[in-house]
């Protein structure tokens, strides 16, 4: 069991995300607090996650054709 830093409920380690620069390996605050607060940071940063997409794509061409690719046939396979 682990207390998250954000929350202060006691989780079971399962519900704590990895980090290697951390003394125990783990994350001081859960899954939940941490996705809660990078879909926060996304929604206040929102241009600045549009531009660092757009510049991944540029640098990867291939990479963003074949993801886009296999988005599309998982869409047409869901209708």
């Amino acid at each position: 069991m682990k207390t998250c830093s954000k929350c202060g409920e006691s989780k079971d380690i399962a519900g704590f995300s990895a980090d290697k620069r951390r003394a125990g390996g783990l994350r001081a605050d859960c899954k939940k607090c941490s996705s809660a607060a990078y879909k926060k940071w996304r929604i206040l940063n929102t241009e600045k996650c549009l531009e660092r997409v757009k510049e991944w794509r540029e640098s990867n061409p291939d990479c963003a054709k074949k993801i886009t690719r296999e988005a599309m046939r998982r869409s047409y396979a869901a209708n």
